[in-house]
Parts: structure tokens; C-alpha cells; sequence
């Protein structure tokens, strides 16, 4: 069976102060999907040649997967444009954080919200989600 295409959106500043948002990336979603290259890790000059990018991996993608618990404009813009062009969307938040009550709030039929309570129970998330997911 193939592998969905997944953007995984995340506050790339709080991803490399948080190893367990680097696994992630690395470890866990690679068993289920194919992931997308972020373009904007490196040194951009252009930033509209980034948000152009950004803009294609999200509409190339199958599935959006929001890691949300900290604060990026980027990574809600991500989310909302996904919703726009009818991407399905996990967006998921480590218990305790305060995400966005706008994000939360997004009703469209292929949005979900999950909290996770720790590095385990996101891995059992993510492969239950995967298991149901079904390419449309």
C-alpha cells in the first residue's frame, strides 16, 4: 500500500529546542508517510520564494499534520490554507500547552484537534490515525 504525502507543519524555532517534535519528523510519521521537505530551514533571502514553497508542499500534500503546542503564525497560516484547498488536517498539541482557541475552533469535516500526553500516546495516536486514514 502506498504511503500518503504528509507536510508536517512545526514551529521550526520550538522544534529545535524540543527533541521529542524532532522525532517526530524523523522517527515516527516516516513509518506511516512519505514526508515533504520543509524549505525553509535554511537561509532564505527571499521570503516570498519561501511562502510560495511552503504554499505548494501544503497543497501537494495528502495530509497536514500541525504539531500546534507552541505559537507560529506560519504554522496557522499552514493549517488555514490547508482548509482551503481541502487538505485533511490533524493538528495535535501536547497536553498542558495553550493553543490557539481559533485553531481549535476550525469547523470543517476533515480538521481534527488531538491532545497527547507524552511521546507514547502521540505514537499510538498517529498510528490509529494512519490505520483509519483513507485517501479521497
Amino acid at each position: 500500500m502506498k504511503k500518503p504525502k504528509v507536510y508536517y507543519a512545526v514551529n521550526l524555532i520550538m522544534e529545535s529546542e524540543n527533541p521529542h517534535l524532532i522525532k517526530i519528523n524523523k522517527e515516527v510519521l516516516p513509518k506511516y508517510a512519505e514526508i515533504i521537505p520543509w524549505f525553509g530551514t535554511g537561509p532564505v533571502d527571499d521570503m516570498r520564494t519561501l511562502y510560495n514553497m511552503d504554499i505548494k508542499a501544503v497543497e501537494s500534500a495528502d495530509i497536514v499534520i500541525a504539531e500546534v503546542s507552541y505559537p507560529s503564525h506560519g504554522v496557522g497560516m499552514e493549517v488555514m490554507h490547508a482548509v482551503h484547498v481541502g487538505k485533511p488536517v490533524l493538528a495535535i498539541a501536547l497536553e498542558g500547552q495553550i493553543v490557539s482557541r481559533m485553531l481549535r475552533g476550525i469547523d470543517y469535516d476533515r480538521f481534527q484537534f488531538m491532545w497527547y500526553k507524552d511521546f507514547p500516546d502521540l505514537e499510538n495516536m498517529l498510528e490509529s490515525y494512519f490505520k483509519e486514514f483513507q485517501f479521497n
